[in-house]
């Protein structure tokens, strides 16, 4: 009795299975080894990217405060006095705030000296108030001749500090590239869904720097609330309450509100944000997936394993081992790997994955600098949760497997047999029987193998469709927008009061105003053109025939928002308590805008007041336009 419970004593360890591991690693080597590359790899660029996208995403909510990012911002068509500022400070039902200055020029940037122009860049003056921007390289501006642009745009345009580059023909040395807190992205517009780091610059220069330009004067005002909102509702209310206050005072003192924009709505300051948020919850989904598949993998292997030696694990079970210490044997494999896996892909995600994200980042978005914070949910979600996982598939499968008796272990008998439901089948022939009885006993089989197929195909469709789709996109991008060129002006009337006129022969004048469409989530911008019935851009056959209140669509615009022929729609002043209901006369086709045609003629008399001028060319611009700094 005492030798056979120190039998029992010894028995783990004189455990066959056990000293099996290390034999079965150097076996299968290569198999484990593909297995813990690819674990390693997707772990790795997985915990990288939380790390990164952590740290990046802490120092964009830290640096709205150390860089004074602004609550939003608002332009005038005038330069406002001080009494004017103080009223919309805490003026008659004012919200309280505190305003800045934060002009800009909007100017024309050539930055590889060629005389021809590259692109638009807005130029700031140096300021220690408001938006401030974040040193990257080099130093801040100090002379008048002197310049910090946009990394990113520096980047993108193979641009230097020690360069130098031209703004609207005056020469200025890059001393610096620098990121602005409001311009974590290059949106020239609010109203742009993407941007163009190429085509697009943000800069800062001295007082005297900025004194030197000529280009337009935008007169924009940031603010920032006294009382942080807090949360988005209450900062959607503050910012209306703000807007009501704002247009009372600016219409009180002769002046003209030209643009409103809260930092809510400002995709220049939150699409980066909201961005690297989804990558997080996408990199989170896809390591559960792929951890799921191979922890599958792995329970068919030790399902096949378990199979294979079942006389061994019978005997084992004869002898007294138990069903917990078999388990814990099969488990201790791919529970070993995953570990293994999840330490080394760690390591290698917190120093080479972490700067291979942030480099990507970097190329798509214009960043501050960054310090790397300790990320305990890249942990949990690298490491424990794919060892849980790992653990929880292949703990499912084994313990199922080990419901059998000694006796079937030792007759290789694992196949549980189980009465099926008979189907009555029709009264075919032989054959015709004998396929379909084959179908419906394997039809758990033939599902997985039909989503599978499904799956492939659906795949395989996009891989042939995609380059097709943007061949064709490519191929008719320029026939699908009605003109070439563009140009806003903010006044058809230059500074002496006469019309502005252009000597380009292909030139056509029409009317354009942005107005409101609300909707339920977000309000949405629509471009309303008031278009000549002889235009040679806008075809509309019956255009001189329209009544006063009726336009047509676009496209875009009738299948958005589910409209037809006959509909009328509401569309609001953006700055202005003003409606103005329009009667759906037709469709206009050729517009991938959201976008409202209307008569000349009635845009300008007799329906909103369409103020704005814009030219309207095919051909290339040949430096005919007169006084070429007034165009946008």
């Amino acid at each position: 009795m005492v030798r056979s419970v120190a039998s029992m004593r010894d028995r783990k360890v004189k455990n066959p299975l056990q000293k099996r591991i290390p034999r079965e690693l150097k076996g299968d080597w290569k198999k484990y080894l593909v297995v813990a590359l690819f674990l390693i790899l997707t772990i790795g660029f997985v915990s990288g990217m939380y790390v990164a996208n952590g740290s990046m995403m802490q120092a964009a909510v830290d640096g709205k405060e150390k860089y004074c990012l602004e609550d939003g911002h608002f332009e005038l068509n005038e330069k406002a006095d001080q009494e004017l500022i103080h009223a919309i400070e805490t003026g008659e039902k004012a919200v309280p705030v505190t305003v800045y200055e934060n002009f800009y020029r909007s100017e024309v940037e050539d930055h590889d000296n060629d005389g021809k122009s590259d692109g638009t860049i807005r130029v700031y003056e140096k300021t220690e108030d408001i938006n401030l921007a974040c040193l990257m390289e080099g130093s801040f501006p100090e002379t008048e001749e002197e310049i910090a642009i946009d990394r990113m745009h520096a980047d993108n345009a193979g641009i230097q500090v020690g360069d130098t580059i031209s703004v609207s023909e005056q020469s200025y040395q890059v001393t610096g590239l620098i990121s602005y807190v409001n311009y974590s992205t290059l949106h020239e517009k609010s109203t742009d869904l993407m941007f163009d780091a190429l085509k697009f610059n943000v800069a800062m220069v001295t007082k005297d720097g900025f004194e030197r330009l000529s280009g337009s004067l935008h007169y924009t005002y940031a603010w920032r609330y006294e009382q942080e909102p807090m949360d988005e509702i209450e900062e959607k209310k503050q910012s209306d309450d703000f807007m009501r206050a704002l247009l009372t005072q600016t219409v009180m003192w002769d002046n003209e509100l030209q643009d409103y924009l809260p930092r809510y709505a400002n995709p220049a300051v939150n699409f980066a944000t909201d961005d690297m948020g989804s990558d997080e919850a996408m990199g989170g989904v896809l390591l559960d997936i792929l951890i799921a598949i191979i922890a599958f993998i792995f329970a068919v292997t030790i399902s096949n394993t378990i199979a294979k030696e079942s006389q061994t694990i019978g005997t084992l079970r004869a002898s007294g081992y138990t069903k917990g210490e078999l388990v814990r044997h099969y488990l201790a494999m791919p529970v070993l790997v995953t570990m293994i896996a999840a330490v080394v892909g760690n390591l290698l995600g917190y120093t080479v994955f972490k700067d291979v994200v942030v480099s990507m980042y970097y190329n798509s978005y214009s960043l501050p600098a960054y310090e790397t914070i300790w990320n305990p949910d890249a942990f949990i979600k690298t490491t424990v949760i794919p060892v849980f996982l790992m653990l929880a598939v292949n703990l499912i499968v084994i313990i199922y497997m080990m419901q059998h008796t000694p006796l079937q272990f030792l007759r290789r008998d694992l196949k549980k047999t189980r009465r099926k439901k008979t189907i009555r089948l029709p009264k075919w022939k032989f054959f015709s029987r004998f396929r379909l009885r084959i179908i419906f006993q394997n039809m758990p089989n033939y599902a997985v193998l039909f989503a599978g197929i499904f799956f492939v195909m659906v795949m395989l469709a996009m891989a042939v469709g995609m380059p097709s789709t943007l061949k064709y996109y490519q191929d008719h991008a320029e026939n699908l927008m009605f003109a070439k060129y563009q140009y806003v002006l903010k006044s058809c009337e230059d500074e002496e009061g006469q019309m502005i006129q252009t000597d380009v022969t292909d030139a056509e004048q029409f009317c354009m105003k942005a107005l409101k469409k609300t909707g339920d989530a977000l309000d949405e911008e629509v471009s309303v053109y008031g278009v000549k019935d002889d235009s040679k851009y806008i075809r509309i056959e019956d255009l001189a025939s329209l009544k006063e209140n009726e336009v047509y669509l676009s496209r875009p615009f009738i299948e958005k928002y589910n409209l037809k022929v006959g509909d009328v729609i509401t569309l609001d002043e953006k700055y202005e308590y003003k409606q103005y209901q329009f009667k759906v006369a037709g469709i206009y086709e050729k517009c991938q805008n959201i976008a409202v045609f209307s008569d000349f003629v009635y845009s300008v008399v007799s329906g909103p007041d369409l103020s704005s001028d814009e030219v309207d060319y095919r051909k290339e611009r040949n430096g005919n336009l007169h006084d070429e700094d007034s165009w946008l």
